[in-house]
């Protein structure tokens, strides 16, 4: 930051919005969550609200903290990444031997040659690139080869909702048990509570989503009926799943958020805070825990991304209609207009999360400095 970007982030209105706008985006995504989690239809109004908040929160932090020209970077290394990993991808899936429709032996070969024809598979390779890169610029992913006449972008658009729905719920859980779980851990060091808590986030590290959630199934719908088994129609459906995808993040976190806060109780200036005599609460939780956060978002970034685009297992153990069940079978079925589409969908989620997270280091520690 330059001698003038610590001005201006210095001045009253500044440092008020700079509290303000984190807190109302943070809110108005909990506040989503937690209103769709109820079982109520959210307006898109509502989520347009969301996503304007908190790039207007993200746009105000980078301009006020001297960060246009890493945003501005960022966004061109994001668009090169992009194109980079949708030319690897067409180019793997062109190179494995065999085509979309050569399992089925039953075709007579002019109806192959008509199949091929019409999804230009028998154009050369150069040109079917060509073609898909024009695609993706103008936002036509093609049509599946699975599901007949569909196009990708409205098959993604239909079932994205739900595996992005999934994703918030649990990394909300994972956020608020994790965190308050490292916390306490670190509160307590060296007691029977830090030790009984860091037990049961190994436990709940070391046991995978394809053990747990049979499990956990065998007990909460056979065992005591109190849930439904599968399928994503409400709150009670809710559950299950996102306790089952949101359990490793919340003890990974635990883990992180112990660990980090440990090592900051050991800074100057917590010794400095605890010569004046304040609180052991305060010093916690005004001074050590938002210090403690960086190892902790560098580990969120990458998790969003994948907990947003909602877990293949657990889509596939609970039914849920996600994007996971249309990956699945589209690789299966080599599918090449929805693997690609989904390929770029996961992709940008996890390139925009670590954006995101990178832009959160310098509001949570403004000496961290993006080059």
């Amino acid at each position: 930051m330059t001698a003038e970007d610590i001005r201006r982030a210095s001045h009253p209105v500044i440092r008020q919005l700079g509290i303000i706008l984190p807190i109302a985006a943070l809110a108005g995504i909990v506040f989503t969550a937690i209103w769709s989690f109820a079982g109520f239809l959210i307006p898109n109004s509502v989520i347009i609200g969301d996503v304007v908040l908190v790039i207007v929160f993200l746009v105000f932090h980078a301009t006020t903290h001297g960060l246009t020209g890493y945003v501005l970077k960022r966004l061109m290394q994001t668009l090169f990444v992009i194109f980079t990993i949708a030319s690897i991808t067409f180019f793997l899936l062109r190179v494995i031997p065999g085509g979309p429709f050569d399992e089925n032996k039953a075709l007579p070969p002019q109806v192959k040659a008509a199949i091929d024809a019409k999804y230009d598979l028998n154009a050369p390779i150069y040109k079917q690139y060509i073609s898909y890169i024009e695609g993706i610029a103008t936002g036509h992913l093609g049509y599946s080869y699975t599901y007949v006449g569909r196009e990708v972008s409205s098959i993604i658009a239909e079932s994205l909702p739900a595996s992005m729905q999934l994703g918030i719920f649990a990394m909300i859980l994972a956020l608020m048990v994790g965190i308050p779980a490292g916390v306490f851990a670190a509160a307590n060091h060296g007691t029977w509570k830090d030790n009984v808590t860091m037990i049961a986030a190994t436990s709940f590290i070391s046991i995978p989503s394809f053990l747990a959630a049979p499990i956990l199934i065998t007990i909460f719908c056979f065992g005591w009926n109190l849930l439904p088994v599968a399928l994503w129609n409400g709150t009670t459906f809710y559950i299950l799943p996102v306790i089952v995808l949101g359990m490793q993040p919340a003890a990974v976190i635990a883990r992180l958020t112990r660990s980090s806060v440990l090592e900051v109780s050991r800074s100057d200036f917590v010794r400095t805070a605890k010569a004046k005599g304040l609180k052991q609460r305060t010093i916690l939780f005004k001074h050590m825990l938002k210090n403690s956060l960086i190892p902790v978002l560098a580990y969120v970034g990458p998790v969003t991304a994948y907990v947003l685009s909602g877990s293949f297992v657990v889509e596939d153990i609970f039914n849920i209609p996600g994007i996971g069940k249309h990956f699945i079978m589209s690789v299966t079925n080599r599918d090449y207009p929805m693997v690609l589409g989904v390929t770029l969908v996961f992709a940008t989620m996890l390139i925009l999360a670590n954006f995101i997270v990178d832009i959160l280091y310098t509001y949570f520690d403004p000496k961290i400095r993006l080059t």
